[in-house]
């Protein structure tokens, strides 16, 4: 979770009267005017979680202090891209994704310490506490029991490189699912040869079986498939 920085800005109307006279023409406010949220009262989160993740937290966090929220979901990488595309203060909270994106966007930025810092291991802590850790995913392999037995099923990225999975595996686009991102920076991580014979194995034994999201990618993209990768 990274915090931004906001330029906050307060705006208020005063009428002047003259006497005891009301003067109605020019004066009623809009519906938006009557109803606006005080700038200090309002948190603007972008969010890649599911609705069932973020919403009960941000329930809870209005809940207790009183302050509104106003919500922003979409894809990691989106959201990402657009974090280095808005001007700054254009929202307070990121609220979701992997550790590779929030590493790559860190000068985005605002460091902050939470109050339960000391709570959290020290290997997951980021440097200058740029940003704070929310929860830790595995990445797992899922497989159809009903076309692959446990003792046939890939234990291993090398695995899935290797043609007996050639085409029969899904994977979600890396450019918008961040968990597929962490995923493909794991396998490089963990395999030996050169990222480019990695990835271009990895594209071969794939065969076009890619997906929008990492959700999307269970069951497969193709009646062929008989596992699906990288979904946490």
């Amino acid at each position: 979770m990274g915090t931004m920085s906001r330029k906050c800005s307060g705006i208020a109307g005063i009428l002047t009267m003259a006497g005891a006279m009301l003067l109605f023409t020019g004066c009623s406010q809009t519906q938006e005017e009557i109803y606006q949220i005080p700038e200090d009262k309002k948190l603007v989160i972008y969010t890649s979680h599911k609705e069932d993740v973020y919403e009960p937290i941000i329930k809870e966090f209005e809940e207790r202090t009183g302050i509104f929220v106003e919500l922003k979901a979409g894809d990691t990488i989106a959201l990402f891209d657009e974090l280095q595309q808005d001007e700054p203060g254009t929202f307070d909270v990121m609220f979701g994704g992997g550790i590779e994106s929030f590493e790559e966007c860190r000068d985005y930025f605002q460091p902050y310490t939470v109050s339960e810092t000391e709570r959290i291991q020290e290997q997951y802590r980021a440097e200058e506490d740029v940003y704070t850790p929310f929860s830790v995913l595995p990445t797992v392999f899922i497989y159809n029991n009903k076309l692959v037995y446990p003792v046939a099923a890939p234990k291993t990225w090398a695995e899935l490189q290797t043609d007996r999975w050639e085409g029969k595996i899904a994977f979600a686009d890396p450019t918008k699912s961040g968990s597929s991102y962490t995923a493909l920076c794991t396998m490089l991580q963990v395999l030996d040869e050169d990222e480019e014979t990695i990835l271009r194995n990895f594209c071969d034994t794939l065969d076009g079986n890619i997906s929008a999201s990492s959700g999307g990618s269970i069951g497969g993209s193709k009646r062929r498939n008989e596992a699906g990768g990288n979904h946490q």
